[in-house]
This record gives C-alpha cells, sequence and structure tokens, in this order.
C-alpha cells in the first residue's frame, strides 16, 4: 500500500522470515558460528534459548542455509504430538520410508536411515522448535534416539530451540540424564539500542530505500518501545510507515511511533535509558508554574503547588506495606525524613549484593562489539563477574562471556552489563540469568 509513497520496492518489515531480509549482529554471527560447528563436531545436543520474538526461528533458517547439501535436516515446528505422530513427522521430513506400524519398527528403519547417511558422509539434524511444549515422556524419546551410534559416533544431532522457560524445565530432577547431555547452550538476547539503528536501517536499505525514513528521535522510541526484540520492531516500524502515508509525510517521527505504540498496546520499557529521560522530563516539568506534568505512561503527578516536595507527591500505584510506609513518611519532619533515607541507605548497601562472591583466578573468554579478548577472572557470583585487564572500556558496554565448566570440554555463554569501569579490571552485572545459567555458575562457583 505504502511502497511508492516511501519509493520502496518491497515491504521492508514483513513478520515473515525472508533470507532476503536477514540482518546479522555481532550475538548473532557467534551465536551462529557456535551453533554450526556443534553440529559439524557432532556435538550431539544442541540448545538455542530466548524469549518470545528475539529472532531464533531466523537464526535457525540462517543456519540450515548454510549447512550444505551433506546435512540432512528435520525440522519439527511443533513437537507437542503425540509419539506416534511425532515419529511420522519426522519420518516424512527426512523423506524415510514411513510403513511402520510401531515405534520398534520405527527405530529399525531409523537406525539403517543413520547408518546409510553416515556410509555417505552426510550428517543427520533433527531441529525441534518450540521444544519448551515438549512433555517429559517426548523428552525422554528424544534422549533415547541420541543413543543410536556407529563407531564412538553420534549418527544424530538433535538440536532444541526454545524459550527461556525451557531451561528451568531441563532443570527438573526427571530431565536430568537429558540435561548432562546437552554440549552447548547459547541464550540469543534482544537488540542494543545501537543494533535495533542497524536493524531498522538495513531492512529499509534492503527494501529499495535511498532514504532516510525513521529520524534519530523515532529509532529511539522504537528501541524504547521493542525493548529490541525483533518481532515488535518490524510491528512497530510496518505500522507507523502506514501511518506516515496516510498522513502525507514521508519521515517519520518520534511522536508517530510514540502514537502507533500505543494503538498496538505496547508498553514502554523501563530500562536505564527511559528512566533517565522520565528523570529530565520529570526534573524540568515539575517547576512549571502551573504546578501539572505529564510523564511516559504508567507515570503520573498530583497537582502540587510550586514549592512543594514532589518527590512525596508522586501518586504511587503501591498497595501494602509500600503504602503504609509513604503514608506514614510523607506526614514526618523533613529532619526525620533525613535520618529514615539515611538508614534505608545503609541497608540499600548491606542487602544489595544479593550473591556471594568466589574469589578464584581462572582465564576467561569474552567479547564486546566487534574484538574478542581473554583475561583472568578476579571472583565470580552467580549475579556477575569481576575481570581483571589492561583494556580499554566504559560503563554501560555490553559483553559476552564464555564460561568454561571444569573437569570437561563443555562451555555455556552469559552476557552482561559493565557496571564499573576501573583501571585494573571490569565489573559485569549479568543480564537476564536463567534458572539453568544459575545453577551453571554456581556448578561452576563451588568448584573454584
Amino acid at each position: 500500500m505504502y511502497l511508492s509513497h516511501y519509493n520502496l520496492q518491497q515491504k521492508p518489515f514483513q513478520i515473515s522470515t525472508d533470507p532476503e531480509f536477514l540482518w546479522m549482529g555481532e550475538k548473532h554471527k557467534e551465536a551462529l558460528a557456535i551453533l554450526k560447528y556443534g553440529i559439524l563436531d557432532n556435538r550431539g545436543f544442541i540448545l538455542l534459548t530466548g524469549d518470545v520474538g528475539t529472532g531464533k526461528t531466523t537464526l535457525i533458517y540462517a543456519l540450515v542455509n548454510s549447512l550444505g547439501d551433506n546435512t540432512v535436516v528435520a525440522m519439527i515446528p511443533d513437537p507437542n504430538l503425540e509419539l506416534f505422530d511425532f515419529l511420522k513427522y519426522i519420518a516424512d521430513s527426512l523423506n524415510m520410508d514411513q510403513r511402520f506400524k510401531s515405534k520398534g519398527e520405527f527405530l529399525i528403519k531409523f537406525r539403517k536411515f543413520l547408518i546409510d547417511n553416515f556410509n555417505n558422509g552426510r550428517k543427520v539434524l533433527l531441529i525441534l522448535d518450540e521444544a519448551q511444549r515438549l512433555n517429559h515422556e517426548l523428552l525422554d524419546e528424544v534422549r533415547v534416539l541420541s543413543n543410536i551410534e556407529a563407531q564412538n559416533t553420534k549418527l544424530l544431532n538433535i538440536f532444541f530451540v526454545g524459550q527461556d522457560e525451557f531451561n528451568d524445565i531441563l532443570l527438573e530432577n526427571k530431565n536430568r540424564a537429558l540435561r548432562q547431555r546437552i554440549t552447548i547452550n547459547y541464550t540469543i538476547d534482544p537488540l542494543t539500542k545501537s543494533e535495533t539503528d542497524a536493524y531498522v536501517r538495513y531492512r529499509l536499505k534492503t527494501a529499495g530505500s535511498q532514504e532516510t525514513l525513521f529520524d534519530i528521535d523515532a529509532l529511539r522510541e522504537i528501541h524504547l518501545f521493542s525493548k529490541g526484540y525483533p518481532r515488535l520492531v518490524n510491528i512497530i516500524c510496518d505500522h507507523a510507515l502506514l501511518t506516515g502515508y496516510v498522513r502525507g509525510i514521508r519521515q517519520i517521527t518520534s511522536d508517530i511511533v510514540a502514537e502507533c505504540a500505543l494503538e498496538l498496546k505496547i508498553q514502554p520499557s523501563q530500562n536505564k535509558e527511559a528512566q533517565s529521560e522520565v528523570n529530565e522530563n520529570q526534573h524540568s516539568m515539575v517547576g512549571h508554574s502551573t504546578g501539572k506534568a505529564v510523564l511516559q505512561p504508567g507515570v503520573s503527578f498530583h497537582t502540587m503547588e510550586p514549592g512543594g516536595n514532589p518527590s512525596l507527591e508522586m501518586n504511587f500505584a503501591y498497595n501494602g506495606i509500600m503504602a503504609q510506609l509513604i503514608d506514614l513518611v510523607k506526614n514526618l519532619s523533613e529532619d526525620r525524613q533525613k535520618k529514615i533515607l539515611k538508614i534505608l541507605k545503609k541497608w540499600a548497601s548491606v542487602d544489595k549484593r544479593a550473591f556471594k562472591r568466589k574469589p578464584c583466578l581462572v582465564p576467561i573468554d569474552y567479547s564486546s562489539a566487534d574484538r574478542a579478548f581473554r583475561d583472568f577472572v578476579q571472583n565470580l557470583s552467580v549475579g556477575g563477574v569481576f575481570i581483571e585487564t589492561r583494556e580499554s572500556f566504559s560503563d554501560g558496554q555490553t559483553v559476552t562471556l564464555t564460561l568454561n565448566i571444569p573437569n570437561s570440554h563443555n562451555h555455556f555463554k552469559m552476557s552482561g552489563e559493565i557496571v564499573r569501569a576501573e583501571p585494573l579490571g571490569i565489573a559485569v552485572k549479568f543480564h537476564k540469568v536463567t534458572r539453568y545459567q544459575a545453577e551453571m555458575v554456581k556448578f561452576i562457583v563451588d568448584k573454584l
């Protein structure tokens, strides 16, 4: 509808997966390389997890397209099936002989299929998308399929792709046999602000755009509302372009993006960037002579007289103990408020470190942007790590760390943000930590 209005050759923000529009950031290239290595090296079980809309399916298709003709691939888009239907789907996807009436007949034909491909130099890959929908019984059947080997070589690589909660499913005691077989586990995170900008510009350029269709502020709002999830970026951008077309506007502004997000009922993220923006607006608007302020959705103020205390006039949507505390504190004198604040700050500093740190001195590989480093860990906890390094870093930088599991050749990835950069090292706070990652870090800490 809006293609000619923006001089585009095709729609840039389709929800469906299109290899032509594949944008690969550093984290995606790294994930692709690691997963491909796991398959080519016959590592057996491989796991990719990520939140809804982070681009897992897109990454799968990119991986499959990069494997070549010597890899036979079966992809199960929804594994929530009865066992016999599940086996039939595998056989159909692999173009196997489907004339079997029992699980035993399937296993006989499946083993022959795997051995024939092995003898002809081909690998077999089974991809299970939406793995969090697998029940325990089917998970165990999948584990048993991996037992088929020849000459101490894995004949089948199994690739789980699922949402973050699949890590929690694997941590259940009844799934421990399968959990122990996973050799590569990669978690894909949402896009950063700079990655979101690059993603939008790439898709517009691929669609034929020669102009700047989204101004700088609009790109900032896109990241704010999408939280870096590619699927939400596509939805917001497509809606914004349609709105611009209807209004005869050729460049999308931040106001249009915010309006579209509101229509789509998408709430802005409450990250540091968004919070600092709220604070800036708060600071500039509270001093207005009218005494009124309108901020981001979900943040509101009572009307106040000039010179009032805005920190106590905020209309918090709290209940229970918090509401009682606020009600009591707001009626105290300023001196008493200061004393209470001092006590609370002291308590907060004691409780701030939620995880006990373990001093150590072990090597670690990590990367930031397009650079890779190898230094030493000074201390480690489930919440973060301090790395001794002479490299120059800045607070707020995102890093990806490779944590090696003691007494094994296995490793897993963690991402985090540099919260303190010092001359002798950097303090990294881990991003969203799944139960599986927390258990693995705790295991490493206990072994150190």
